[in-house]
This record gives C-alpha cells, structure tokens and sequence, in this order.
C-alpha cells in the first residue's frame, strides 16, 4: 500500500470514528472548498490568453527590465 493510500484509510477511520455533526459539517465544508472550480469572466480569460500568447512570442520582459521600468516610472510621477 502506497503512502497517499495509507493516509487516506487512516483518514477513513477517524471520519468513521467522528460523532460530532458540527465537526462533519466542518470537514465537509473544507472539502467542498476544496473543489471550487473559478470561473473567469470572458474578458479576463481573454487577457489571460492574449498574456499566455505574449509569452510564447517571447514578448516578455526580465525581472531587471521590469525593476527599471517601475523605478523610471515612480521618479516620474515623484516630479
């Protein structure tokens, strides 16, 4: 038996074991947040494409790139 299915039997007889509905409830409200799916609006998923399709074209700029740009920017608007 692999790790992953030990902890889960061991996890399957404590919840077995639990009396306490609160506690349950508990549990079972972890697990389902667990499971939320996100759901993106059509205009975020459609900057997130346009972003993923930017990376793959190596339209992107280093960390280095990105710390002048801001350090340019903030001596600007300080002006």
């Amino acid at each position: 038996m692999t790790y992953i299915e030990l902890k889960k039997q061991n996890l399957i007889e404590r919840l077995n074991a639990i009396s306490d509905e609160s506690l349950l409830d508990d549990i079972e409200q972890l697990l389902n947040e667990r499971e939320t799916v996100l759901h993106f609006s059509p205009e975020l998923k459609e900057n997130i494409d346009k972003a993923l399709e930017q990376m793959r074209n190596g339209e992107i700029y280093s960390e280095e790139e990105m710390d002048k740009f801001f350090d340019k920017w903030l001596a600007t608007d300080e002006a």
